[in-house]
Order: C-alpha cells, then structure tokens, then sequence
C-alpha cells in the first residue's frame, strides 16, 4: 500500500535527525551515560505495524527538542558574542560548545533541500519500504515512465552519497531493462546505503559538524546548557543576573575515556562527570569596575577609570588550595583600614610633584615624614641621589644610610639587609629576609636563633604591625597595663616625630632632650599643634609636656593609651553565648586581628607569654590550609617525640629539610640564615655587569693561552644544551601522556641524562647516547 508522500517525508528527516543528529550530540534532558549510547542502523524491515504512531510520537518530541535547542542555542550564542560576552570559556570548550550551538542550523538544512527534492526522496524512501511496488509499477507503462523520471531527479540530489546514486542509476537501467528481480535487490541494497550512509548527506550538507558526528565522547548535559544561561539571564528576566561567568572546564582534559577518572568526589565512577559533560568548572563570577574619584581642594576633581578586574573563586578543596601554592595571609579589618591611608598619602605626594612615589613605603608614615620626604627629595634632586637615602640623624649617619642604599640597589638586594655592622650580618640579614618573604612576614619577623625566640618575635612583630609600630616596640616579658602604654607611646613618639630610637627611654624631660638633641628636641616640640595633630592628642598636651606641667612616664603613657583606644578599644566587646547557651564575653577585636580567641585580652593585661604560641599560630596561617596539617605542625613543634613531615613545609619555603629544622626547631637559625644569605649574596654578584666582565676577560685571556680548552667549553656547552633540551621535551611529554609505557621511558631517558651529568666520560656518554636514543624511538612509536 502507498503511504501518503508528506508522511515519507516526514518518517525521513524524523529518523535521520534522531538517529544522526540527537545519538551523536546527547542533547538530551536526562543524563545519558557515554557507555551507554549505540548507533545502530536504521532497519527499516524490522518496524512494528503501528510505526506510524510511533513516528508521529517521535515527531512530537524531535519537534519539542529542536524547539528547546533553539532557544538556548539563541540564548548562547548572544551570550558568546560581542565585545563583552557573558560566557568565557577556554579555547577547548568554546570550540566544542560553538559547534553544538551550529546545530541549530541543521533544522534550516532540513528544509533548504527543497520541495522538489524532498518529493524525490520521498520517493526513494517509499519503494524503500515496499520494493514489492516495483513490479506493479513496472507492469504499468506510464507508471514505469514516471518512476524511472522519478529515479533519475533523485541521482541529482544536492549531497545524496556517491554509493545511493550509483544504486539509483543501476535501478533506472534495470527498470528500462524491465529486469524486476534485479531491481527489487537493488532497492534493497539501496535502502542499506541509506541507512549505513545517510550521514554522509548530514555531513555534506553541513561541514561545519562533521568532525563532531561521531564523537560520542564529546557529549554534553542539556542541564548545563540551561545551568549557564540561567546564571547570566539578567534577573529582570527571571535569572541569576550575573554580568559574567568564567566557565573553567566542561571537557578540557578529559578526551579519553579509560584515563579521566573522576577526582571529584569519593566513591565516583571511572568516568569523571566533566568527561560526559554533566559537570562544571566556574573560575570567575562578574567583574569589579572601579573609579577612582579623587577630590581637589581647588578646580575640578579627577576621575580615573580602572579596568575591570574578574572576581576569581577557586579552592574548592584543600588540595586545591596548595596546589594553588596555599592560601594568602589574611587582611585584617585594621590593615584595610591602613592601605586606604596610604593610597591617601601617595595621592598628595603626587600632588606635590614628588617623583617616583610609587617605591615610598608609607605603611607608618605621618605628616613628619610627608615633610621630611618632600625636603629629602628635593635634597636628592640637587644631588642625583637614590630615594630614601638621606633620612639620618646626622651627616655622618646620612652618609653611611646613603652609602648602603646605593650598594644595596646596585646589586638589586633588600636595603633592609644592609643594616648589619659586618658582612656576617648582612648575610644573616639577607637570609633571613629571603624566608621571611616566602612566609610574607614583616620584616625582622625570624629574629632571634632559638625557636622560642623566633615565635616570640614572628608574634610580636604581628602585633606591631597591628598597631602601626616599629620593630622591637613592644616588651616580651610581662608588664603591667600602665607599663605596656608607657613602651607603646614612647615608640609611637619616636617613630611620628622622626626621633632616634631610645632618645624617649628616659622618664626626665632634661635626659630626654639630650638624647634627643637639644636643638633637635625643642625645634620640633615647640610645634605643639603639629605634635598634637601627630600623636593624636588632646589640643595643649605636647605644650604641657614641653612646659614641664606633665612628665614624660605620663605623656608616654598617654600617646599609648590613645593608640589602643584607636586600634583596638574601637572593636568593643560584648555578652554573648557558647556552644552550650553558656554567657559568654566576646571580644570581637581577636577576629579582627586575625588573632586566636583571647589574645587582645592577654596582650591589655600585658602578659608577654603570649608571643611564641601566636608566632606558631600565624606560622601555621602561612603555611598550611589543612587544620589536620596545621595541628601535625603544632604538636612537632611543642613536643620533641612527636613527627612530622617536614617535605612540604620546606619546599614552599626554598629550603632543605635540614634548614627548615634548624630554623624552627633546631636553634641554630643564624647560621642557616647565614648560609642562605651568603649563597644569595654571591648570586647578586655574580649578576653585576662588574663581575660579568672581569670574568669575560679572565675567560678570554685563558682561552687565549689554552685554546684546546676553549675547544672543550664549547663541547660542554652543546652537551648540556641538548640535555636542556631533552630535559624540557620529556616535561612537555609527561604533561600530555601518563601511560605506564611512556613514565618507564622517561624514567629511563632522565636516569642516562644523569649520568652523562655526573660522568661525562667518552664511554658513558656514548653507552647513555644508545640508551637514550632508543628510548626516543620508542617513544615515536607509541
């Protein structure tokens, strides 16, 4: 029986698009493991009686799927394009996910094939179903004039497989023959070319797709289609408005299937769900815009427009934290605070014209300073010196601070690390500067050579920072209340009004103004609105003083007092509760420090005993983001009987196992931080243009003298070229490949380039040469 032509059709691109375009693509609304896909063949005997209504069925969903891929692939592709898409992806994921937003256009290929080509196929697909027809038809002269006509359009059909048009035209010359038997075989061979190669059509028809109809190992979730356009609808239209969604991995990495083991969760199977494209990575969400206004006492206020910055989220795990090179220090409430002054003071110092502020470290500057750094710079202006060079108590003290800035700059080394009286200083101070950075801890942090003094000073050096104050401010023996104010404010008097350091120790004005200067002392104290203004005082207590009508203990004791009402009194504690409904006393200034529970409270009452445990809680902080692993290192470090694994704590730091002991546990920091310093100082040499020179001399007027030796230089040169290059090609190889076969090879290769290094005889470079090269040749044919 002749079925309907428009039903064909619609059976033809039904079955197609379902078998070729929905197997291959997963876009599908549950989740559809990959092992679980097949591509069968379209068996077009083997359909039940009520075909039709399954078909129509089929239409119905294909119709409602088709309706769900353009939207979203509408939805995406806006999101994809312009000058600021809202979806990032990496090159990998963009590609695969710009090619399944492509097949949105198969639906329109569906219908630029034409009607009269659709007729044709239709055709083709009808006696398809039926060969039986053909002998009625082949009996009927007209209808056998028609068939044949019909056969011959369907061999010009735009795209149809080479093989179905060489069937088509074997058929025409049968029929004409009036061969029937031949042709019904040769419609049935027909109909399997249809089958086996209808997606050659698809493919023709869009080339763009081609690569991706057979990769069922691409697949992708339609829940994570609808995931990413959700999270960037704006909300006015019912998403998550979100301006901008950094989409991190969807496949990257997972293009095999027996080697993408799930790391996600415990107990996940060998699939990882990134692998099926059912997961997600999401790196950053939206932007920051920033403008800095900046207000002018006179004239317009300047305006500057920072560039947009992502707002990056990672850290998912804790072994995602390290190997993200662990987490950074955390800012306190109070630090904040303190950047935002010093964006303040380096905006004026521009105002000023000063030049290279940029490299002025104003973390404790005040107005002395600002003053003191404008007439320096001017100073150093006429003189041609480096910034910061000047600052001194006297000439002689300005020359020699002068003299190791200069020398400290040329060989590209911290000024901090020129402050020692000898070269063993310096080294220890370079040293010890080196680890203290890797920890990011101020400096003079890792003073002291026991590991008691080490975490009294990392403790008491946070705290100093804390309050704005300079090294070794604070007493780390126990005082009273009073006391501690007194050593706060005789620090704070010292370092704001540029005073040598001790010249306040004194409790009489007379020893004060001695130690201080005399003219020095009453040059700067008769300011007394400034001091004021500096020390943060009431108006006439620097007058007070000055007059004798306060003494020193109290005034000291007043600078302090008003620094720990500033700093800490302002974060006020109060009654709460504990886990158990218990009453309980907060105090809020602990957590805005950084600092465990309890520690404001022990440092008011001036308990000094409280610097080595926070030395070790904040060596901890830097260290490690694993509470487990924070707790392994606090047991080691307070009980001698217990391990620890010191392997990743050192290598974070750049040191050797024997260096992270001896500093932190050890006692014998000094010396280690000497070592570390001497081997870091003659590196800076060894990179001045002075000492490249004076050995590019020595080395010339050797090999002038021994030219047999330069020849041997430039052997050794190649040589450990070629094991550079080696070495970087077997990295780049154990990036890509971790098969068991290429990890032997590579173990291999980099055992010879080893002893070629260690041993550079004729016969063991030649015996390693053999070795290597058939590792290599192995390695191609793998």
């Amino acid at each position: 029986m002749k079925r309907p032509l428009k039903f064909c059709l619609k059976y033809f691109v039904v079955a197609v698009c379902l078998s070729l375009i929905i197997q291959p693509f997963l876009w599908r609304i549950n989740v559809v493991l990959a092992e679980e896909q097949s591509y069968e063949k379209i068996d077009i005997e083997s359909l039940p009686d009520d075909v039709v209504e399954g078909l129509e069925r089929d239409a119905a969903a294909a119709e409602e799927l088709m309706a769900t891929m353009d939207r979203n692939f509408g939805e995406i592709d806006i999101m994809l394009s312009g000058g600021r898409p809202r979806l990032v992806f990496n090159s990998v994921d963009l590609a695969i996910l710009k090619s399944y937003v492509a097949a949105e256009q198969l639906e329109r290929v569906v219908s630029s094939v034409g009607v009269a080509d659709r007729e044709t196929v239709d055709t083709i697909i009808q006696y398809a179903f039926d060969p039986g027809q053909i002998e009625a038809v082949l009996q009927s002269p007209a209808e056998k004039a028609n068939f044949i006509q019909e056969l011959e359009a369907a061999e010009k059909v735009d795209g149809l497989p080479a093989e179905a048009a060489a069937a088509l035209k074997k058929i025409v010359n049968l029929a004409k023959a009036n061969d029937v038997g031949g042709a019904v075989a040769e419609f049935n061979n027909l109909k399997t070319i249809i089958a086996e190669k209808a997606g050659d059509y698809w493919q023709f028809r869009y080339s763009g797709l081609a690569q991706f109809v057979t990769r069922a190992s691409l697949p992708i979730d339609q829940r994570v289609v609808d995931v990413l356009i959700y999270l960037v609808t704006p909300a006015d239209r019912g998403g998550a408005g979100h301006e901008r969604i950094r989409v991190k991995r969807i496949w990257r990495d997972y293009n095999s299937e027996k080697k993408s083991v799930s790391q996600e969760t415990a107990g996940a199977t060998n699939i990882s769900a990134h692998y099926l494209g059912q997961a997600i990575d999401i790196s950053e969400i939206d932007l920051i815009k920033c403008t800095l206004v900046k207000k002018r006492r006179l004239g317009k206020d300047k305006k500057q427009k920072y560039s947009t910055t992502p707002i990056k989220v990672a850290w998912q795990s804790e072994e995602g934290v390290e190997r993200a090179g662990g987490i950074e220090p955390p800012i306190s409430l109070n630090e904040y605070i303190q950047l935002t002054m010093e964006e303040s003071i380096l905006d004026l110092l521009s105002e000023l014209d000063v030049d290279n502020v940029e490299g002025i470290e104003v973390e404790n500057m005040d107005l002395s300073d600002i003053f003191g750094y404008v007439g320096r710079a001017m100073a150093e202006q006429v003189f041609d010196s480096p910034n910061h060079s000047l600052k001194g108590f006297d000439f002689g003290d300005t020359m020699d601070n002068l003299g190791r800035a200069v020398l400290a700059d040329t060989l590209n080394l911290p000024r901090d690390s020129w402050r020692g009286k000898n070269i063993d200083e310096v080294e220890e101070n370079l040293g010890r500067l080196a680890v203290e950075e890797k920890l990011r801890l101020p400096a003079g942090s890792l003073n002291g050579d026991s590991p008691d003094e080490i975490f009294t000073n990392i403790g008491r050096r946070h705290m100093e920072m804390q309050l704005g104050l300079p090294e070794n401010s604070l007493p780390t023996n126990s005082v009273s209340r009073a006391e501690l104010e007194k050593k706060i404010g005789q620090a704070a008097i010292e370092d704001r009004l540029d005073f040598k350091r001790g010249s306040f120790a004194k409790d009489n004005i007379n020893e004060i103004r001695t130690a201080v200067g005399k003219d020095r002392f009453n040059l700067v104290m008769k300011l007394f609105a400034t001091v004021d203004e500096e020390l943060d005082l009431d108006y006439g207590a620097a007058k007070d003083f000055y007059q004798g009508k306060t003494n020193a203990t109290d005034f000291k004791q007043r600078v302090g007092a008003k620094i720990i009402e500033q700093k800490i009194n302002q974060y006020k504690s109060y009654v709460g509760r504990d886990s158990a409904g218990n009453a309980k006393t907060i105090q809020p200034a602990d957590a805005s420090f950084n600092l465990p529970e309890g520690t404001i409270s022990a440092f008011l009452d001036g308990d000094g005993g409280i610097y080595p445990a926070l030395g070790r809680h904040i060596l901890n902080q830097r260290l490690f983001s694993s509470e487990q692993d924070r707790q392994m290192l606090t047991n080691w470090l307070s009980d001698p009987s217990n391990t620890f694994d010191m392997t990743t704590a050192s290598k974070k730091l750049g040191l050797g196992l024997n260096d992270f002991y001896n500093i932190f546990k050890g006692g014998n920091a000094k010396q280690t931080f000497r070592q570390l310093g001497k081997k870091r100082l003659v590196k800076a040499v060894q990179q001045t243009d002075f000492y490249q020179k004076e050995r590019d001399e020595q080395e010339e007027a050797l090999f002038a003298e021994h030219p047999e030796l330069y020849e041997l230089k430039q052997q050794v040169d190649f040589t450990k070229n070629k094991i550079t290059d080696i070495n970087q090609r077997l990295a780049r190889l154990e990036a890509i490949n971790n098969r068991p076969e290429v990890k032997n090879s590579v173990i291999t290769i980099k055992h010879e380039l080893a002893l070629i290094q260690n041993r550079p005889t004729v016969e063991v470079i030649k015996a390693s040469s053999r070795t290597i090269s058939d590792e290599l040749n192995r390695l191609e044919r793998i």
